[in-house]
């Protein structure tokens, strides 16, 4: 992970508190996904733009608070978390009183579920018939070689399982699970929680039982890929244990950006996440790829419904 630190230089920030926010944030980097360090880092920006120079007091957090909906307050709730764990630390830029302050708010979260209850046809969920086309939309693009194997997993996987695209990017070749149970094969999906409050990487599991074998068989090529792409790129032979920990969903430019096999050893140990997929800003493939497709493309035109 990359973050644009020169974004701060249009705000007011005295260099202390500047360096004491760096300080804070790289020791939340340590322990959460990049992702969400990216999250704390730009609304923690939006907050310093409310006056703070050089030390967060309950003015800034109150009109911070002000200039949000209901429906954006979340935002808010993003950073409480971060700015209370800052002042814990007794890392200097955190008045005492804003401790108060935000264990005393009560703050709204973001609206989840409302376009799928209200069957919205334009973002709610997909009808069969829609699910149908999909399916063999992508089926038929993976034949005709319109798109990879790496995209044809990754997608297979969203329409399969249901997975939020961020977990199915922290997916290990490990997470591939086979059970049997009187003598009768079955194949299970061990999923990384993900969106967790104070959740680290990799830190908690799902197990999505008894998924269908062409979605393992599918995952298990995809998995070996990327364990091929590691040992041709450095020359190496990965051990079985080895294996186990390479992302199915590898971030190829990432590694290719590595020259010897121990800086990759290294990311493994403290930034694992960055060995996986972007699901944003830094990887062109497979989230843009499904984000990118109108349903009109799989032979559907949505149209407006009474709800």
């Amino acid at each position: 992970m990359r973050l644009n630190l020169t974004l701060l230089e249009p705000l007011s920030l005295t260099p202390k508190f500047s360096e004491c926010f760096r300080l804070a944030l790289a020791d939340y980097a340590a322990e959460f996904s990049s992702s969400y360090t990216s999250n704390i880092f730009r609304e923690c920006r939006a907050l310093f733009a409310f006056g703070v120079t050089n030390k967060i007091s309950e003015k800034h957090v109150v009109n911070f608070k002000s200039s949000l909906t209901k429906n954006t307050e979340y935002k808010l709730g993003s950073i409480r978390a971060f700015l209370l764990d800052w002042h814990d630390k007794e890392i200097y830029g955190v008045d005492k009183k804003v401790v108060g302050l935000l264990s005393a708010l009560k703050i709204s979260g973001n609206e989840k579920g409302k376009a799928v209850a209200l069957g919205c046809p334009f973002s709610g969920a997909y009808t069969l018939e829609e699910q149908s086309a999909f399916i063999t939309w992508y089926v038929d693009a993976f034949t005709e070689q319109l798109i990879s194997l790496y995209d044809y997993a990754f997608i297979m996987a969203l329409q399969y399982t249901g997975a939020r695209s961020l977990q199915l990017t922290h997916l290990y070749y490990e997470d591939l699970l086979t059970r049997t149970e009187a003598g009768i094969e079955h194949f299970d999906l061990r999923i990384p929680n993900a969106k967790k409050r104070n959740e680290t990487f990799r830190g908690s599991y799902q197990i999505k039982k008894d998924v269908s074998e062409d979605l393992i068989l599918v995952l298990t090529a995809q998995a070996k890929q990327s364990i091929k792409m590691v040992e041709e790129h450095f020359n190496v032979s990965l051990t079985s244990q080895q294996k186990k920990h390479i992302p199915i969903f590898i971030n190829e430019r990432e590694i290719s950006n590595l020259t010897d096999f121990s800086a990759f050893e290294e990311i493994q140990q403290k930034t694992p996440d960055l060995l996986c997929l972007r699901t944003r800003g830094a990887n062109p493939s497979v989230g843009c790829i499904f984000r990118s497709i109108p349903i009109s493309h799989f032979g559907i035109i949505r149209s407006p419904i009474s709800v």
